[in-house]
């Protein structure tokens, strides 16, 4: 759905019988938001927490909340950035696979993750989630 920039006003909810006439006259038709439809992503859970990194295998994480894509959220844990990400369960559950490693700068090879906390965000054609921080552990 195409929304206003901020401070613009709506065709469709500004006025009611020119616009939409002429809007019939050219195919186009304005469809109202289901309830909740415009809310940005919201996060309330990660599991496990703290994720426990080890070197060659993927982390699987879980991520509940609200709000999500069906095919195409973007989930940023610190540096990493994974696309097109699908959830489940009607927009609220998040499966993923975290990779062990992390971006290096320079043209460097991935580097392992350093411990420490990481803000997660979860972001879709709605907004972006709140920062949520994670912690990233080796393992013992």
């Amino acid at each position: 759905m195409i929304r206003p920039a901020p401070g613009r006003f709506s065709l469709c909810r500004r006025t009611r019988w020119i616009v939409p006439v002429l809007m019939l006259s050219l195919g186009v038709a304005c469809r109202r938001a289901a309830p909740g439809d415009s809310a940005p992503p919201a996060v309330l859970e990660v599991s496990p927490e703290p994720i426990v990194v080890r070197a060659g295998q993927p982390n699987d994480v879980t991520i509940r909340g609200t709000g999500f894509d069906a095919t195409a959220n973007t989930v940023t844990v610190g540096s990493v950035i994974l696309t097109a990400v699908v959830s489940s369960r009607g927009g609220t559950v998040i499966a993923l696979s975290l990779p062990d490693r992390v971006p290096s700068g320079g043209g460097a090879a991935p580097m392992l993750w350093s411990p420490g906390r990481y803000a997660l965000t979860v972001s879709n054609g709605r907004g972006s989630s709140a920062p949520v921080m994670v912690t990233i552990q080796e393992p013992r």
